[in-house]
């Protein structure tokens, strides 16, 4: 976001759609702040090492996932940004999810902070997310690109929760 946001500065005095953007970014980007700390308690709580993901190399499909916003960004309108932001946000997690996912895999509570705070938060910005788009002048052109983004966000995602799931799979069966 910050980069879509400075993209939006470049943009603004010639580009209607970046300069109503520039807001809707800046006020996203301080309610997003704190959260990759959220999650880093999470896995604590859960036994895991908070500190192992950023040690490790990210896998291409995480790449992919984040690496195409960046292009998009830079090399086409950071309203694209608004697609994947759009799939991250736009259906909240249910709040009895984290019942469930304590059941099915024995952590506490406090392992799912995280997303108990997103089942009430994203309900929020998908909300801001949505008056940001029917309120921005977007042309048909951006629509289509937000819309690209969204589904590649889509197939993306699909393929880096599988990679961590595979990753998970081989993991147990050697140490079974």
């Amino acid at each position: 976001m910050e980069c879509a946001l400075a993209r939006c500065g470049e943009l603004a005095d010639d580009d209607p759609v970046a300069a109503a953007l520039v807001p809707y970014f800046t006020k996203h980007i301080r309610e997003e702040q704190g959260h990759d700390e959220w999650l880093r308690q999470d896995l604590a709580a859960i036994g895991c090492d908070p500190d192992e993901p950023l040690r490790r190399l990210p896998t291409a499909s995480v790449a992919n996932l984040v690496g195409a916003q960046y292009y998009w960004i830079q090399h086409y309108h950071p309203a694209c940004l608004l697609g994947h932001i759009a799939v991250l946000e736009g259906n909240p997690p249910s709040t009895e999810m984290v019942p469930e996912l304590m059941r099915r895999t024995g952590f506490p509570r406090t392992g799912f902070r995280t997303l108990e705070r997103h089942a009430a938060l994203d309900v929020k910005h998908r909300d801001e997310l949505m008056r940001t788009l029917d309120e921005a002048p977007l042309t048909p052109e951006l629509v289509t690109a937000i819309g690209l983004s969204a589904l590649h966000s889509i197939d993306a995602a699909n393929n880096a929760l599988a990679t961590v799931l595979d990753s998970h799979t081989l993991t147990t069966t050697a140490n079974a």
